[in-house]
């Protein structure tokens, strides 16, 4: 078996035995590469998402696997748009800082001032059932008028610009005389502007139709919010909007569940 070694003294490298050392002339036994440092570190390669994800597509396109333990720092791949290092496991990319990809937020739901709904209806708002013909208690999430059934949401985290909301409704009370306010809080205070169906104000978001008499607000989250408050518009009539569900996803579209998290 051929040995070699060679040492670099300005920057202290020892290449001996198939192993690597920096800054160290006894390498541990078990590593092939050894660094030692009291006051630097190892950069890795800083790739964004796009780039980390296309060493996958590349090596498909090129018929060969990518290894298990290839490592890399993603700049941009945890929630919110912040950065971790990443290990490649020979399926799936995983963060090595636990808290990097958020997949639960177990949100708080209170009512205030209410009406037609009570607390334990809150649930049926993550149940997933969108529209009137599916959801069987339809009748329990009527948003009474007069600032009445307000539904306050706040999240134990920020929820951070490039998400999404979407909130499901229906106004088959009285078509086209019904709609939704959405004001959306950071720490107490307004984060983006209010949002509301009935007069078209519709800042950041759209409210497109969900067949019949069902819609779909969609509200494109453009700074960091803890909070969200949900109540109908103030039509004075006796009828009432109905709010099916709520439904958070993350910059990929990403659905993040706001509860059953435990």
């Amino acid at each position: 078996m051929k040995h070699y070694f060679t040492m670099f003294l300005a920057g202290f490298m020892v290449i001996s035995h198939g192993q690597i050392a920096i800054n160290t002339a006894t390498p541990d036994p078990s590593s092939i590469l050894h660094i030692e440092s009291n006051s630097k570190g190892v950069v890795f390669p800083r790739l964004t998402k796009i780039q980390r994800d296309d060493i996958i597509i590349n090596a498909t396109h090129d018929g060969f696997s990518v290894p298990g333990g290839l490592t890399v720092y993603c700049t941009d791949c945890c929630y919110g748009g912040s950065g971790s290092l990443y290990f490649y496991n020979e399926s799936k990319w995983i963060p090595f800082h636990s808290g990097c990809e958020i997949t639960c937020i177990e949100s708080n739901f209170s009512l205030v001032n209410a009406n037609h709904i009570v607390e334990a209806n809150l649930a049926l708002l993550t149940d997933s059932f969108t529209t009137e013909a599916t959801q069987p208690n339809n009748n329990d999430l009527r948003l009474h008028h007069d600032g009445e059934d307000i539904v306050n949401i706040k999240f134990p985290v920020d929820i951070f610009s490039g998400s999404t909301i979407e909130i499901y409704w229906s106004d088959n009370e009285d078509p086209g005389n019904l709609g939704m306010k959405v004001e959306m809080k950071n720490n107490g205070v307004d984060s983006q502007s209010m949002i509301n169906t009935f007069t078209n104000t519709l800042p950041n978001s759209t409210n497109v139709s969900n067949g019949s008499n069902d819609f779909i607000l969609t509200i494109s989250i453009t700074s960091a919010m803890d909070e969200i408050i949900i109540q109908s518009h103030d039509d004075n009539i006796g009828e009432d909007p109905q709010f099916y569900e709520i439904v958070l996803k993350d910059s990929d579209g990403t659905i993040i569940p706001l509860s059953g998290c435990n």
